[in-house]
C-alpha cells in the first residue's frame, strides 16, 4: 500500500498482495496465485511451512495466533496468548488437509493466512 499513515478510517479491510512489483499485471497474476493474506490490522511478514508441516510467520506485534483447520468447523485447534509477540510456531495435524493461520492484535484487529497445505494430509 502507499499510505504512510495507516489505512483510512472507512476501511475495515483488506488484502495484502505479495507481488515482485507495483503493477497491475504482477498484482494480479499473485492474487491468482493465492499469494495474500486478509487482514483488519496486523501484518505478515512471512509464512513458511517446514518440515513435519510445521507453519512458521513473522508478524506485526500481535496477542493470539491460532491455527484453524477443517475439522474445527470454525474453531481452532492450537493457539498461543502471548503480548507482543512477532513469531509463531504450530505443526498442522496429520488428519488435516490443510489449515489457515489467524493473527490477532492488541486491538482485537485480526488477519488471516490463505489455506496453507498439509503434505501429509
Amino acid at each position: 500500500n502507499h499510505f504512510k499513515e495507516g489505512f483510512p478510517p472507512q476501511v475495515g479491510g483488506w488484502i495484502m498482495v505479495n507481488a515482485p512489483e507495483l503493477s497491475p499485471e504482477a498484482i494480479m497474476a499473485s492474487i491468482r496465485k493465492g499469494n495474500f493474506y486478509s487482514s483488519t490490522g496486523p501484518d505478515f511478514k512471512w509464512i513458511y511451512i517446514k518440515k513435519e508441516n510445521r507453519v512458521v510467520a513473522e508478524t506485526s506485534p500481535i496477542v493470539h495466533a491460532r491455527l484453524i483447520g477443517p475439522a474445527t468447523k470454525g474453531k481452532w485447534k492450537a493457539e498461543v496468548d502471548k503480548r507482543n509477540m512477532t513469531k509463531t510456531n504450530f505443526r498442522i495435524p496429520d488428519d488435516w488437509a490443510f489449515a489457515r493461520l489467524e493473527i490477532e492484535d492488541a486491538f482485537g484487529k485480526k488477519a488471516w493466512s490463505n489455506p496453507l497445505l498439509n503434505s501429509k494430509g
